[in-house]
């Protein structure tokens, strides 16, 4: 058994947003069975105390939220230095390219593997690329989520000694996390309605907005045949869907909820006909896998997207979904036609939907960390 310390510069899932470094914190359950594994938040503890607590029944170290305050770093290397006394561990998996993973592992000195997950490889401020330089020199391994996300990485970091240690590990979903039904949730879905679903959080490079414009103009051409849910965690567009669902007087026609429960998500997609999800890139963010997309297509959704970033991996036009070029001019004409045409064409929905369920049985969280802990163990 080794002792793994996941480290997560944007913290762990917590009562308050259940989203938040919500992928990391299903790669550390996933080694339960085989490793001892303690989990760091580095991110959400606003408070003036260190504590610990469980989510889920795993325990959760939440250390202090420093924001370049020397004094509540130190008190974190303090608590640190006790955990590695204390457990000694094998490997240390830190989440995202950020310089508090690259702070704290200096101290920790020990064999340190950076997941990259996708606009963290964006790196534009000169003196923070030098520092992540020579922090991922000296990285045991580097492992990206897609190809799209190394080819970022390396045009940031061309030095050929990264491009050696960097490894491309797609990510997991947890099958388990569709098996529950939330009875109560159930009822907030209409049952007469085709139900589009959208999971994502309220961030610009997800671009709800632009599916809420879509939704408009298809509800206009069959007004009640239709009905959008949008769902995901808080963020800094949240009152601009809001006013946008005013605006277009669509509030009996989507509901939008944030900071669900697993189970009300399982419930949203397992019920919803279609998912959408058309990111774009935004001030250099960019997706760089797509978890989603895998869940959509294993609860057996007609998946539409944007041509963009890391997605282009995992949807694979007309074979288990459909990709949209958002530059093009006549985008939302396309995709209410494409809704159209499969909603009227069983034949063709069936066999997309049949290879996407396929496709999506490759994926999980435990073959996505044996496969990160094997490679970093080497």
């Amino acid at each position: 058994m080794k002792k793994i310390f996941f480290i997560s510069a944007n913290g762990f899932p917590s009562t308050y947003n259940k989203n938040t470094g919500i992928f990391t914190f299903e790669q550390a359950k996933a080694t339960n069975s085989k490793h001892l594994s303690i989990l760091i938040d580095l991110q959400t503890n606003k408070s003036n105390k260190i504590y610990s607590n469980n989510f889920e029944k795993i325990k959760i170290h939440r250390l202090l939220y420093t924001k370049y305050n020397l004094i509540r770093a130190l008190k974190n290397l303090i608590y640190l230095f006790k955990l590695k006394k204390k457990y000694n561990p094998d490997l240390l998996i830190c989440s995202f390219l950020n310089l508090k993973n690259v702070f704290y592992t200096y101290f920790l000195r020990g064999k340190t593997v950076t997941i990259i997950h996708g606009s963290d490889a964006v790196v534009i401020n000169k003196l923070k690329k030098l520092v992540y330089y020579f922090y991922l020199i000296n990285n045991h391994k580097i492992i990206t989520v897609s190809n799209f996300t190394k080819k970022v990485l390396l045009t940031h970091f061309k030095d050929i000694q990264i491009k050696k240690k960097i490894r491309v590990v797609h990510n997991g979903f947890s099958k388990d996390k569709f098996k529950v039904i939330n009875k109560k949730f159930l009822y907030k879905i209409p049952k007469n309605k085709i139900i589009i679903s959208c999971i994502a959080n309220a961030v610009p490079r997800k671009n709800i907005p632009f599916l809420i414009n879509i939704f408009y103009e298809l509800d206009a051409k069959y007004p009640n045949k239709y009905f959008l849910i949008i769902a995901g965690g808080y963020g800094p567009e949240t009152k601009k869907i809001n006013n946008l669902i005013i605006e277009h007087k669509l509030t009996k026609k989507i509901l939008f909820k944030q900071n669900l429960l697993n189970s009300e998500i399982a419930t949203i997609l397992r019920f919803s006909n279609f998912f959408c999800l058309f990111s774009k890139e935004f001030n250099g963010e960019f997706e760089g896998f797509g978890i989603v997309f895998i869940e959509a297509m294993f609860t057996k959704n007609v998946v539409l997207s944007s041509n963009h970033g890391g997605i282009s991996e995992i949807v694979i036009n007309k074979k288990n979904g459909y990709k949209f070029n958002l530059n093009n001019k006549t985008v939302n004409k396309e995709i209410i036609k494409k809704i159209e045409f499969i909603q009227k064409n069983k034949k063709e929905r069936d066999k997309v939907i049949n290879n996407a369920y396929s496709y999506s049985l490759n994926f999980s969280w435990i073959k996505n960390i044996n496969k990160v802990i094997n490679l970093s163990l080497k």
